[in-house]
């Protein structure tokens, strides 16, 4: 039980458990900040600062409410001396840390938008009375909780500097490392081509918006400010990536979280969309013609959504599909881009398959009256040609077609029979 409480404490990453620690409430330790508590900012609680006005400062700390003197002037005594032996001037500098506790949308399993996004201050050491700055008001959460253990006192986290479960004066070494560093707020950002820095010559990511350090909507039962995001509007791609980092009073920002993956559902349709009169095909006789346009995903022609219709995508990565037509079979999503945001069509129509189409003619156009007259086989070794924009060209020629006006369909299958939707009638007149 108590590593486990440890560990949520930590921000440990594995969602189940920072789940757990974000959507607790605020227990009823009264130790404990309610959220957004107006800090009395004092000279030393700006980013910057200069160690013989700390110093003064930090002696002149009358100590907490309960908090026996003798252990206060231990702890200031050693906050002191940790400072001095720095011999440094500090300046605004955001967290070294991570945020790590990032809670997001369940991507293994898409879902609409808004996607929420939560995540805590667990990642900012030193930060105790949860104002945003590591100063000297730092050492009052480390002398009201002292030698009391996260497993017994949750609340006491806020405190454990060094997270190693006890809050002693251990913890001041981390204050003191950490002194002047802030957070101001938090930068939202998103990428549609994440990780393609190096191919695409510039930086993926843009920040969407900041959520600010007092925006934060609750205390979770550990002590750490709690913050939510919801995000509605979002690009125009089958997938793509969200970050959230840190940044100071400066606008430096400090180590951004991995990149939360997002999969839109992305409606593809298994149904020939282009059906039409082949115009290569020369009378009496009649043909019809069709690309395999309609099934997205399937960028190396095999008839199957797999990882091999991935590697497509690195090759023309980046590229505008206006500029580059032929581009087009690997922009999965038909954004405009092929870019790694396409892999949200290959992961959700992955297995996906087409194996052959059923060409059927009908004289009346009704539904039930059509009847098969041919099929023609999936894949490249099948198709008449590959068009301008890289899509497999079907053509048909049709077999003693019956007395004008009549109507052509056209309907794909995948490998094990199951029948896709039928295309619109084409009506074939005078």
């Amino acid at each position: 039980m108590y590593g486990e409480i440890l560990a949520r404490a930590s921000g440990c990453f594995a969602l189940g458990v920072a789940c757990a620690m974000l959507l607790v409430g605020c227990g009823g330790d009264s130790r404990v900040l309610p959220v957004n508590h107006p800090a009395s900012l004092s000279s030393s609680s700006s980013s910057d600062w200069e160690l013989p006005d700390t110093l003064a400062e930090l002696r002149a700390l009358a100590p907490p409410d309960g908090v026996d003197a003798e252990l206060w002037d231990e702890l200031k005594g050693e906050l002191a001396s940790l400072l001095v032996a720095s011999r440094a001037k500090a300046v605004s500098t955001p967290p070294s840390n991570a945020i790590d506790d990032l809670e997001s949308p369940d991507y293994a399993h898409p879902s609409k938008p808004p996607y929420r996004f939560r995540w805590s201050s667990s990642f900012f050491r030193g930060d105790g009375n949860q104002n945003g700055i590591v100063n000297i008001g730092d050492i009052t959460p480390v002398a009201s909780y002292f030698n009391e253990s996260v497993a017994g006192t949750p609340g006491a986290a806020v405190a454990d500097y060094n997270r190693d479960g006890v809050v002693n004066i251990e913890d001041l070494s981390v204050l003191a490392a950490n002194f002047g560093a802030n957070v101001s707020q938090f930068d939202i950002e998103l990428a549609t081509a994440c990780d393609n820095a190096e191919l695409l010559g510039e930086d993926p990511f843009t920040p969407a918006v900041a959520v600010g350090w007092g925006e934060a909507v609750e205390r979770n039962e550990f002590g750490f400010n709690v913050w939510e995001f919801s995000l509605s509007e979002i690009p125009n791609q089958a997938s793509f990536w969200v970050q959230v980092a840190p940044t100071d009073s400066q606008g430096v920002q400090g180590p951004a979280t991995p990149p939360v993956w997002i999969v839109v559902p992305w409606n593809v349709p298994f149904q020939v969309d282009d059906l039409a009169v082949d115009a290569t095909v020369e009378a009496p006789e009649i043909g019809v013609t069709w690309t395999s346009a309609f099934f997205k995903g399937d960028g190396d022609y095999d008839g199957m959504v797999l990882m091999s219709d991935i590697p497509p995508l690195g090759m023309y990565l980046g590229k505008d599909t206006s500029e580059l037509p032929n581009a087009t079979v690997w922009d999965y999503d038909g954004s405009g881009m092929v870019n790694l945001g396409d892999e949200g069509v290959v992961y959700q129509y992955w297995g996906a398959t087409c194996h052959h189409f059923v060409v059927e003619v009908s004289s009346a156009g009704s539904p039930g009256s059509y009847y098969e007259v041919g099929t023609v086989p999936y894949r490249s070794q099948f198709a008449a040609e590959i068009n301008l924009y890289g899509f497999l060209v079907y053509r048909y020629t049709l077999p003693s077609p019956p007395e004008r006006p009549f109507w052509v369909r056209v309907t794909p299958y995948d490998w094990w029979e199951v029948a896709g939707t039928a295309s619109e009638p084409l009506e074939i007149g005078e």
